[in-house]
């Protein structure tokens, strides 16, 4: 990495500018958090739709083994 001095004709700041591109609708925050939800809903839905596939019946409550976790003691 080298340090260089100002161009001709500028005198330093000591500033970085920082700009995003907002009006790219890549980056815009409700398309992106629009696009999370549909996936996220598609997801649960696809794995919805293999388990019923799977024709396996739901296992009851009282037959669910618990997990144990391990913690630090």
């Amino acid at each position: 990495m080298k340090v260089s001095c100002p161009t001709e004709g500028t005198q330093p700041s000591g500033r970085i500018e920082v700009s995003d591109d907002l009006t790219d609708p890549k980056l815009q925050f409700w398309p992106t958090l629009e696009k999370v939800v549909e996936n996220g809903l598609l997801l649960g839905l696809e794995e919805s739709l293999k388990r019923k596939a799977s024709g396996r019946k739901p296992v009851e409550p009282e037959k669910q083994k618990r997990t144990d976790l391990k913690t630090a003691k």
